[in-house]
């Protein structure tokens, strides 16, 4: 879909979770199949979120988490995810776990 200088600006990262506090996650990307990816460090465990342009929010995938592995970092997480869907596109804070390939 093309956006033109009069329609909504694409959706924001920044837009409220449903029930989880925003300040608690990184935002890791876009899945191929349109979906975002979010990390919550502080339990160690990814999940997918869909856009409600509507209400302008993120609304939380049920079934979607995804827990680090034992010994795994979150940049092998990463990969992971994108061989098993496929990234679109990766954030910022994504790139630089993958380049460093810190935990």
């Amino acid at each position: 879909m093309t956006r033109d200088s009069n329609s909504d600006p694409a959706p924001d990262y920044d837009w409220p979770l449903d029930d989880r506090p925003r300040d608690d996650v990184e935002h890791v990307g876009l899945l191929e199949k349109g979906t975002n990816v979010f990390y919550q460090p502080a339990n160690s465990m990814f999940f997918t979120t869909e856009i409600d342009e509507e209400r302008r929010a993120h609304t939380f995938v049920e079934g979607s988490e995804r827990e680090l592995n034992p010994e795994e970092t979150p940049a092998e997480a990463i990969e992971s995810i994108g061989e098993t869907t496929g990234w679109d596109s990766l954030s910022e804070w994504a790139e630089e776990h993958l380049e460093s390939g810190e935990k």
